[in-house]
Formats: structure tokens, C-alpha cells, sequence
């Protein structure tokens, strides 16, 4: 009598992280009809596996102008390779985002301090686990207000002000959340002899 084999395939989400959930932008759209309101903070799983992210929170911390925060609600998770977006005011990020992002990524806040997500020079951005466990953080010195940062690779470091840049995605929407960063800087390269040359060499001087 032959006996049959059943295969039992299990679903799971790794609900621990070793830093592999990392903030990638941070945008104040200010060439957007909702400005503040769309201002969000963008998340990236750098792994392969879905990650849970329940009652995890996104702080925005500026000594001189207090905090807020964004916790996100149960069940939420990042999918592997995927994004998750803090934001000011959902309904008008969606108004403005909607067509390209998908909804599913920008959830409600479960609790908030101040105004969920609050951008604005010389401001940190730091997530930290349901436990209270620092994650991720940014640099306190770029200047955040107006613009769109990104990151030039995801996993730099983001305290590094040289690691971060605006975003050159402006149209049809400015910065790219939910999506693959825009390209970073290209770097000016120099020969050495162009290195070694004096400028007044070089100016007809």
C-alpha cells in the first residue's frame, strides 16, 4: 500500500530586525498642491522576507520645536524588498500620491504625538521597534525643510550627510515613495594631472 506524502508550506513574518528596515527618504514635497500634508517618511526592507512592523514608530525629533510621531496599527508589515510610508496627512498624501502609490503601503497611524510626521531643518528622523529598540536614524544637519531626500544607496548610513540628496523625480509627482530611489549624483572625475595643475595654470592668467 503506498502512502502519501503531504507538504505543509508555512507563511511566516520575522517579528525581530536586526537594522534591516531602514529610512530611505524623507520628503517635504514643496512643489506639491498639499505641501505639509504630503510630507512622509519612506521605509525599505533590505531583506527577502516580510517583515512585522506592528507598533513600531517613526519619531521626529527637533530639540528647540519638540516631537511627533507616527506608530503604525497591528498587522502591519513590510513586504520583502518593499516600502511602507509614514505620513503628515494620509488623505492628502493620497490626493496628491494616489495615482502612484499604492494605498496599501500608507497606512493610518494608530496613536500620534504632534503632527505624525513633522519635517523641518534641523530635525532627526530615528524608528524604533514596539520595544523601544532605535532601528534607524538620519542626520540632524540636512536640510530637510522643502525638499525631497533620498538616500544614495538604501543600506548607507543615514547620519551621513554626503549619503543623502534631493531627489531629481519631479514630475508628475515630486520624490519617488513606495518606489525605487531616483539616481544619486554623479561624482566629477579628475584625472591627476588635472589634480596636480594649479588653477591659475588653467585660466589664461
Amino acid at each position: 500500500m503506498r502512502k502519501s506524502l503531504s507538504v505543509v508550506l508555512l507563511t511566516f513574518t520575522i517579528s525581530f530586525l536586526n537594522a534591516q528596515i531602514v529610512i530611505n527618504e524623507v520628503g517635504e514635497p514643496y512643489d506639491m498642491p498639499n505641501t505639509w500634508g504630503d510630507s512622509y517618511v519612506e521605509l525599505y526592507n533590505t531583506t527577502d522576507a516580510s517583515i512585522d512592523v506592528s507598533g513600531w514608530v517613526v519619531w521626529s525629533t527637533d530639540v528647540s520645536r519638540g516631537t511627533s510621531s507616527f506608530v503604525f496599527p497591528a498587522n502591519t508589515s513590510i513586504a520583502a524588498s518593499g516600502y511602507l510610508i509614514a505620513t503628515r496627512d494620509r488623505d492628502k498624501f493620497l490626493e496628491d500620491y494616489g495615482s502612484y502609490v499604492d494605498a496599501a503601503i500608507v497606512p493610518t497611524a494608530e496613536s500620534t504625538t504632534g503632527s505624525a510626521v513633522y519635517i523641518a531643518n534641523e530635525y532627526t528622523f530615528s524608528l524604533l521597534d514596539a520595544t523601544g529598540t532605535e532601528i534607524d536614524i538620519t542626520s540632524s544637519t540636512v536640510s530637510w525643510n522643502s525638499n525631497v531626500f533620498e538616500k544614495n544607496a538604501p543600506t548607507d548610513d543615514g547620519t551621513v550627510d554626503d549619503n543623502w540628496h534631493i531627489t531629481s523625480q519631479s514630475d508628475p509627482v515630486q520624490g519617488t515613495p513606495g518606489a525605487e530611489n531616483s539616481s544619486a549624483p554623479t561624482a566629477t572625475a579628475f584625472t591627476i594631472v588635472e589634480i596636480k595643475t594649479p588653477v591659475s595654470d588653467n585660466d589664461g592668467a
